[in-house]
């Protein structure tokens, strides 16, 4: 399962996403930043690109983050999506 938290506080659960979805989301190069209990998806150059903050995502994460973000639980998931084929 990921979650897909936007800037303006909404946010999506998705059974399934893809690497290239992922990008999508964050708009540009994905920077991978594991936590414990799960794996942050986020824009690479958010900060320089101006990105606005993610202030649901950042309390959530217990860090800043900007831009969308991408949710992943850790383990099996993440490698799923970092590692695998996008078929879509």
């Amino acid at each position: 399962m990921a979650t897909v938290m936007r800037t303006d506080g909404s946010s999506e659960e998705r059974k399934r996403i893809t690497f290239k979805e992922c990008q999508e989301v964050v708009q540009g190069y994905v920077e991978v930043v594991y936590m414990e209990e799960f794996t942050v998806l986020c824009n690479e150059e958010g900060l320089l690109k101006g990105l606005p903050f993610n202030d649901k995502a950042s309390d959530l994460v217990g860090m800043d983050l900007v831009g969308d973000v991408v949710l992943l639980s850790s383990g099996k998931e993440t490698d799923q999506v970092l590692d695998g084929p996008d078929s879509d």
